[in-house]
């Protein structure tokens, strides 16, 4: 069992208005929203930063629009070589993010980009790793675009947990999938390359490896003046690549890490609708219409009435499978962006390289 963590109501607001307002929001802004001193204000978020519970932010961006793939990959491991599975995981860069995980898939789940000119990069990796005989099967989601949805702070109680009538869920779901409605998602399924360059690149390179640095500090590093930077700052968020900058909250509850995997054979709007009605954090990505993957945060008391709900809907896929994800790895998004040539303009990944690295692997 998780030990509480030692927070009040005036730290749950807090962090609710960070998680509404975005990571980069100012003292004095959330002062103003929480009727509260700017005083008080800086000596919660100092000691929540040093209880761990509040940590740096992350930025979220869609690489795709700057010619990079990314593919979320699921590994079958060959029992008995998980862990020279994961050494030879560990060598290969462009999977940059990895955890274990368990269900229809047994082994790791990987996130890893891609040039978007060179498409079945990742696969060739994946065949040479079958035939080297540690993986049973692998499957392969191309993530085209996603969003994350905030944790409802307002249906969770520091003293006795989430305030959410599952019944009342599962009657939503029988008269939403019975209705028309539109999607809760602001997503583009089919996102068109922007026009960008080499300080573009180093921007957002920067921003992940110092996601709460300051205009004066990415100004500097890159030999650019202020408002130069705000300018092209300013252009990388219109256009979608920097989607935003949020805060990275310790988990309040004990809480199960599942992706849901489904392909929807009819009313992928009332499918995501349902889902969104749910109070917990949740990650939605998308390959197609039709194909989605629910990535969720939920309470471990909860998962069982989830399961209930999800049932209601199970007549509407064509397909699903729910894998536990645990044993995080940090992400190493940034180490990618030092493979842009500046003068073609290309992403020049060394994929030879990677298989090669494959090929040479000792079991």
């Amino acid at each position: 069992m998780k030990k509480r963590l030692e927070l009040d109501d005036t730290d749950l607001r807090i962090l609710e208005a960070l998680d509404q307002m975005g990571a980069k929001v100012s003292t004095r802004e959330l002062a103003k929203e929480l009727g509260m001193n700017d005083r008080t204000i800086r000596y919660r978020l100092k000691k929540l930063r040093e209880r761990k519970i509040l940590y740096p932010a992350c930025v979220q961006t869609h690489e795709r629009k700057i010619g990079l793939g990314e593919t979320i990959i699921l590994l079958d491991a060959v029992i008995g070589l998980e862990n020279r599975l994961e050494e030879l995981v560990n060598k290969i860069d462009c999977f940059y993010w990895h955890c274990h995980t368990i269900g229809q898939y047994n082994g790791f789940m990987i996130h890893a980009v891609y040039p978007i000119t060179a498409p079945s990069s990742c696969e060739q990796i994946l065949k040479e790793i079958k035939k080297k005989g540690l993986i049973n099967k692998y499957y392969m989601f191309d993530l085209v675009d996603y969003e994350v949805k905030k944790m409802d702070f307002s249906r969770y109680d520091l003293s006795s947990g989430w305030k959410f009538d599952w019944k009342e869920w599962y009657k939503d779901i029988n008269k939403t999938m019975k209705s028309k409605v539109k999607s809760p998602l602001n997503l583009d399924l089919q996102p068109h390359m922007i026009d960008f360059d080499i300080k573009d690149v180093q921007i957002m390179r920067f921003l992940l490896e110092n996601p709460e640095g300051t205009m004066k500090e990415l100004a500097s590093d890159l030999s650019l003046s202020e408002t130069q930077v705000s300018k092209r700052m300013k252009r990388l968020e219109k256009s979608g690549l920097i989607k935003g900058i949020r805060p990275v909250v310790r988990s309040l509850y004990d809480e199960l890490f599942i992706s849901l995997f489904i392909e929807v054979d009819r009313k992928p709007d009332q499918i995501i609708t349902c889902f969104y009605k749910l109070p917990f954090k949740m990650g939605f990505a998308v390959e197609s219409p039709m194909k989605l993957r629910l990535g969720i945060a939920i309470g471990a008391n909860e998962f069982d009435p989830f399961m209930q709900g999800f049932d209601l809907m199970r007549p509407y896929l064509s397909s699903y499978f729910i894998q536990i994800q645990y044993k995080f790895k940090q992400s190493q998004a940034q180490f990618h962006y030092d493979n842009f040539n500046p003068e073609t303009k290309r992403w020049e990944l060394p994929i030879a390289k990677y298989i090669q690295t494959v090929k040479d692997f000792k079991i």
